[in-house]
């Protein structure tokens, strides 16, 4: 439920589960189906894990209205799982898992995701005055060193 005055700043939406009003507008998150709002607290996410900044730049649907990003049926809600670090929905069939797992799950999306920045995060640290010959020399394949044979033979 949104109520808007004439100012933006004065908007004010409901959480629909615990159905209290709020202007913070950034702790609170819209389904993109249903259009209902609820508090980050209150969706009970990994907070260790989740990344609003990723929720909140895609389409983020509520329990009720999330559909598997693989096949987009909402079907088998019981094989249904939830990625702890963007929280979209996936069958277990559709990404090749027999069974919903025990604790924590990334899907294969955010964990391409964190190694995209590892990766750059790793070449920010590359120190730019190395030449390409150094660069080819350093990452060239390492030889066996040779090693005298002890004891018999």
């Amino acid at each position: 439920m949104i109520n808007t005055s004439n100012t933006t700043s004065n908007v004010v939406k409901t959480c629909h589960l615990c159905e209290k009003n709020t202007t913070q507008l950034q702790t609170i998150i819209d389904c993109s189906t249903c259009k209902r709002s609820s508090h980050q607290e209150c969706l009970e996410l990994n907070a260790e894990l989740v990344d609003w900044e990723c929720i909140k730049s895609y389409d983020w649907q509520c329990m009720d209205c999330k559909i598997c990003l693989t096949c987009n049926k909402s079907h088998d809600e019981d094989k249904m799982m939830f990625c702890d670090r963007c929280d979209r929905g996936f069958h277990t069939y559709c990404v090749n898992i027999r069974r919903v797992p025990d604790g924590s799950w990334i899907c294969k999306k955010c964990i391409e995701h964190k190694l995209s920045n590892v990766m750059k995060n790793v070449s920010n640290h590359i120190p730019k005055h190395v030449t390409k010959e150094e660069n080819s020399i350093n990452n060239s394949p390492k030889t066996p060193i040779n090693i005298e044979k002890r004891g018999r033979g």
